[in-house]
């Protein structure tokens, strides 16, 4: 039997509870680590909290939630995946749905290559433009995307 893990969106409520328990959490000082700085609820909610939290990220992850806190971008909006992310050399790679959909500037084939999260690869194929694959297997999945002057990008869609 497959069983599959698909995180619990929560409510607004939840997550200002659970905002809320973190900070008096921090403020009480019980959690102390080495390296380690508590911050307050003003700086949870400034401006530049969401870039340091994607400071060191190759896309996105966190955006702000209805209730002013950093949240992940799948708890905002419910997609599970970054539905457009750009690729070397004018291709990208649109996710629709089941479906990767290749889009490029220039009209350049590449090689596509999909694995699930084991590391098997479960789709290739020679892609250019307007092209769609199909992907049937559910959860986390890497495609790579290779042109043929040996330019690569790589990225991670949730099916």
């Amino acid at each position: 039997m497959k069983y599959e893990y698909y995180p619990k969106r929560r409510t607004e409520q939840e997550r200002r509870e659970l905002n809320e328990q973190i900070l008096r959490l921090l403020q009480s000082g019980a959690c102390e680590q080495a390296g380690v700085t508590a911050v307050t609820e003003e700086e949870m909610k400034a401006a530049d909290m969401i870039a340091k939290l994607n400071a060191n990220l190759s896309a996105n992850a966190w955006g702000v939630g209805a209730d002013g806190f950093p949240a992940l971008l799948w708890e905002i909006d419910g997609t599970g995946s970054i539905e457009s992310v750009g690729a070397t050399a004018g291709i990208e790679i649109v996710k629709e749905g089941d479906r990767l959909v290749i889009v490029s500037a220039t009209g350049e084939k590449a090689r596509l290559s999909v694995y699930d999260i084991t590391g098997k690869m479960i789709v290739t194929a020679v892609v250019t433009d307007g092209d769609c694959i199909t992907v049937h297997d559910k959860g986390v999945c890497i495609a790579s995307l290779v042109t043929d002057d040996g330019n690569r990008t790589t990225h991670k869609f949730l099916f």
